[in-house]
């Protein structure tokens, strides 16, 4: 198990301001500084798109659904 971290927008934010965005997030996780302070906190950038992050949320989603409920994990 690994923990993520993402960038959300609201619903319906336009194509456009997404894809900008993303470009912009990527350029700068690329940049030496925010790379090595990443690691120094044990953090491994990993880019992804708009479409492959959202895939991914819906696999854990998928993943982690059923575990929960057959243990009745709860957030306290």
């Amino acid at each position: 198990m690994s923990a993520r971290y993402g960038f959300f927008a609201p619903a319906r934010t336009p194509h456009a301001i997404v894809t900008r965005l993303n470009t912009e997030l990527r350029a700068i996780l690329a940049t030496p500084n925010v790379r090595k302070r990443l690691e120094v906190l044990g953090l491994e950038p990993i880019p992804s798109s708009p479409q492959e992050h959202a895939a991914q949320i819906k696999a854990e989603f998928a993943r982690w659904t059923p575990i929960i409920k057959v243990t009745g994990m709860r957030i306290d």
